[in-house]
């Protein structure tokens, strides 16, 4: 069986992933620096979503497709935002979608591992958050109340998902900064919290908080999914 041994290099090569995976982070400090120095400018659109589409190739190379459709449609949302002028409701759509499909992401790792029995409390708060962040926003968001709501929940469901899944601390953490980095964008958008200063804060704690979390989920997803039960020697 030696003439077998000349297939066994994988499709993939070990370092594929990991060289995506710090592309994705170049890209998003590239972002970070031109929205600083030159806010609006006409190619920011594509240069945002550059370091989510280079995680989703991370998520791809790692063989995580679902992983990698989260990231495309948030890479989606991400364009809705920026291009001028924004396109608010489709980038509400475009994120819920992702959120969801994140959240079905950790509903197989419970299904598959188990309830994190001390995500409870967290859960409790996260929920008791998302209460009083409806009370807060829902008399300023108008006309796009019932998707802002909307989103508002779908969110939260991901979060108190994360909560829940026994794996990489890397998760949670991710599943929480995006909700931090929403909060401030919501505190952006519906409450005019921008400029403080001359530092636009609140551009920079968006990004950073937003990028971190996609990073973050994104490795701890691909971690936890390596924790399969082996094949059964006739099929390894």
């Amino acid at each position: 069986m030696a003439y077998r041994e000349e297939y066994r290099e994988p499709l993939i090569p070990d370092w594929a992933p990991k060289a995506y995976l710090w592309v994705a982070i170049l890209g998003g400090l590239v972002y970070l620096l031109l929205n600083q120095v030159s806010p609006g400018a006409g190619l920011l659109p594509l240069v945002k979503v550059t370091g989510i589409l280079m995680l989703a190739f991370y998520a791809a190379f790692s063989r995580a497709p679902i992983l990698t459709l989260a990231l495309l449609l948030s890479a989606g949302g991400d364009f809705a935002l920026e291009v001028s002028p924004p396109q608010l409701e489709w980038g509400i759509m475009l994120f819920g979608a992702a959120h969801l499909v994140y959240a079905a992401i950790f509903a197989r790792f419970i299904l598959r591992d188990g309830l994190r029995r001390d995500g409870v409390i967290l859960a409790i708060a996260l929920i008791a958050f998302g209460g009083a962040m409806a009370w807060w926003l829902a008399p300023a968001t108008g006309a796009i109340t019932t998707p802002v709501m909307a989103y508002l929940a779908v969110i939260v469901l991901m979060a108190v998902s994360a909560a829940f899944v026994k794996g990489p601390r890397l998760i949670l953490a991710g599943a929480l900064l995006f909700l931090i980095s929403d909060t401030i964008l919501a505190a952006r958008l519906f409450r005019e919290l921008h400029v403080v200063a001359g530092l636009d804060w609140g551009a920079f704690a968006i990004w950073t908080t937003y990028f971190a979390a996609q990073l973050c989920l994104a490795m701890g997803i691909v971690r936890n999914s390596k924790k399969i039960e082996p094949l059964p020697e006739e099929l390894a």
